[in-house]
């Protein structure tokens, strides 16, 4: 079993750390914001 807990927590944690220092997450993760589409992949697995 693979549980990806810990990947979207640490995302997760990034984007609130991110937001908090007013930066735009979207604009700095572009081409890599599809981190929770992939964990929900591997979560169906």
């Amino acid at each position: 079993m693979i549980d990806t807990t810990y990947s979207k927590q640490k995302y997760r944690l990034i984007k609130d750390l991110f937001n908090w220092m007013l930066i735009d997450e979207s604009a700095l993760l572009y081409g890599i914001d599809h981190v929770n589409q992939i964990v929900r992949k591997i979560d169906e697995l």
